[in-house]
């Protein structure tokens, strides 16, 4: 229970250094709740394009198996 516990604040603390290392680049100042919202927006956006990119990538081989396949 305490190795589990442990853990998840472990990895609590490694999801705030994430964040708190993300950058958004821009200049000037930044209310914070608006730099949130744009870290959020940002990932969420990374993720979608990785789902994109592994979508295509399983398009592309069923492609080319069905090609070897009636070749």
């Amino acid at each position: 229970m305490e190795v589990a516990q442990a853990r998840a604040s472990a990895v609590k603390v490694h999801k705030r250094k994430l964040n708190a290392y993300k950058s958004l680049r821009k200049g000037g100042s930044i209310l914070a709740c608006n730099a949130l919202k744009k870290i959020k927006d940002k990932k969420k956006k990374e993720a979608d394009e990785g789902l994109q990119k592994a979508k295509t990538a399983i398009t592309r081989a069923k492609n080319k198996a069905k090609n070897v396949l009636n070749a």
